[in-house]
């Protein structure tokens, strides 16, 4: 009868893990794949982009820095149009953004991310870092964008919490998820 337990144990735990692949979408990188709820406009909002809420086609490692796709748009600030975006909209300074980001310093740490919590983050575009109000609007939902942010575009010389130090050069990727805009 012992005999029979090992195998049938063994199948079990192979049956475990199988279902916890297909669960999480066989995804090495949690939460890229998770599915946040739907936004709602409040009364007098139009809201762009209809594509999903989520982080699939997102990094998890900070892109290389000397890459030719790099473009400089001023100031020592650089973008990178990994995906553009196909939907609805056009984003502008004065937008809601909803969107999965993730935040290096140039040293690789990465110091901040929707992305890790599994929700999306939404803000007015310019109540950010200047690096953002620059460098983002234009995109369309559905897009994905790269943002090299010298210190004097992200927080200058403040320290910011425990792991961004005075002076420090940032680097961005942001998924445009919605546009949240006033209705005219």
């Amino acid at each position: 009868m012992q005999k029979l337990l090992i195998p049938a144990a063994a199948i079990a735990g192979v049956i475990l893990l199988v279902g916890l692949i297909i669960a999480t979408g066989g995804s090495e990188k949690p939460n890229l794949g998770k599915r946040a709820p739907e936004p709602k406009a409040p009364p007098g909002v139009k809201m762009l982009g209809t594509g999903p809420m989520d982080a699939t086609g997102m990094t998890t490692s900070l892109p290389p820095l000397d890459a030719p796709e790099w473009t400089d748009i001023g100031g020592g600030l650089k973008s990178w149009d990994v995906k553009v975006g196909d939907e609805e909209g056009v984003l502008e300074t004065s937008d809601k953004v909803h969107c999965h980001y993730i935040g290096w310093r140039k040293d690789g740490v990465s110091f901040d991310g929707s992305v890790a919590r599994g929700e999306p983050a939404d803000f007015p575009l310019n109540g950010v870092i200047q690096g953002w109000t620059k460098g983002l609007p234009g995109m369309k939902p559905g897009g994905i964008r790269r943002l090299f942010i010298p210190a004097p575009l992200a927080y200058g010389t403040q320290q910011k919490g425990d792991k961004i130090p005075p002076n420090s050069d940032l680097v961005f990727e942001v998924k445009l998820l919605r546009i949240e805009r006033k209705a005219n």
